[in-house]
């Protein structure tokens, strides 16, 4: 089902504003590539880092995106994770001392774990980001200003788009209320069309059940009261057919 005007406008938006994240991911550790003088780790630095670009494109993506599938929302959230954890050995040497450049990786993977779904694996993929990140600092001899780098970059990003990811989730909560107020109102005509017919119908068979009885004792008024019998059960059934909801 579409989306109402006014949720589609602030999806865009929102897309909008998570894109300065995707940016994020590929530009500063990007910068690296500039940084190194070799031939073959830019190659692989290259293909990593836009491995985890596009991967958590999907995630930000999705979390935009409520008609997702949870099968299709599993295998995006699995695409980031497994290009994440190649991003390590793709990206961490590139540049070496003279560019930080997985620090700023571990910042996106960072910033990203809020949208992965589950509360463990949320705080697994946040806590372990952090980790490789020092990690990986203290291989090359600054494991302080990793992590700093690696902190600071996720601050960033979730300060500028968490906002807007919070009034997206508001405006879909909203709008799921007045879809249920909606369903609720309409399940009330429903059951007070019901009542009227039941009423209705009691009202006519009873009239029926008179009739039948006096047609029964006075057989000269059988006709007439099988004329009023069919009149009274015809017009009950037209009563009953205008008071069925439309398909």
């Amino acid at each position: 089902m579409p989306h109402p005007q006014h949720l589609r406008v602030a999806r865009i938006a929102t897309l909008a504003t998570l894109s300065t994240a995707i940016l994020t991911t590929l530009v500063m550790p990007g910068a690296g590539l500039l940084r190194d003088g070799g031939t073959t780790r830019p190659a692989l630095a290259a293909i990593g880092i836009l491995a985890i670009t596009a991967a958590q494109a999907g995630v930000l993506y999705a979390a935009v995106t409520p008609q997702i599938s949870s099968r299709a929302l599993a295998r995006l959230v699995t695409g980031f994770l497994l290009a994440a954890a190649a991003s390590v050995p793709l990206v961490a040497p590139l540049a070496g001392t003279r560019w930080h450049t997985w620090a700023w990786v571990g910042g996106s993977v960072l910033a990203t774990a809020p949208f992965l779904g589950g509360r463990w694996l949320r705080i697994g993929t946040g806590g372990a980001a952090v980790a490789v990140s020092v990690a990986v600092g203290w291989w090359q001899g600054a494991p302080l200003a990793y992590a700093v780098i690696t902190l600071v970059t996720a601050l960033c990003v979730v300060a500028v788009n968490g906002l807007h990811v919070w009034l997206w989730t508001l405006l879909l909560e909203a709008e799921s209320g007045r879809t249920a107020q909606a369903r609720l109102e309409a399940a009330e005509e429903r059951l007070r069309l019901a009542r009227e017919v039941y009423d209705l119908l009691g009202r006519d068979l009873s009239v029926i059940a008179l009739k039948a009885e006096l047609a029964e004792r006075d057989p000269e008024r059988a006709v007439q009261e099988a004329a009023d019998l069919h009149r009274l059960a015809t017009a009950a059934l037209a009563r009953r057919t205008a008071a069925d909801p439309p398909a």
